[in-house]
């Protein structure tokens, strides 16, 4: 289990650089923001962050079945609301 408010502080930390701060900005207005390149060991970190911040259902598409589950898993790490599709 992780602890909320070490994640909320490394969060909000991050969310204060100026790039990654105006992208926010735009996802929180409920517009479309596109963050790349995204390092593949950094992309569940970054969903959480734009989904923490935008009014909007936030939906990834992975290539696969494996890098969806892959990714389900370590996002739920950083947020608490994932819901993964199953294979269809």
């Amino acid at each position: 289990m992780h602890d909320a408010n070490t994640i909320n502080r490394i969060v909000e930390s991050i969310r204060k650089t100026e790039s990654i701060s105006r992208r926010l900005d735009k996802a929180a207005q409920g517009k479309s923001v596109i963050f790349q390149p995204v390092d593949e060991n950094a992309q569940a970190f970054a969903a959480a962050m734009i989904a923490r911040v935008s009014p909007r259902n936030t939906w990834i598409i992975c290539k696969d079945v494996r890098a969806q589950e892959d990714l389900a898993a370590e996002l739920a790490a950083w947020s608490e609301r994932v819901l993964l599709f199953p294979e269809m």
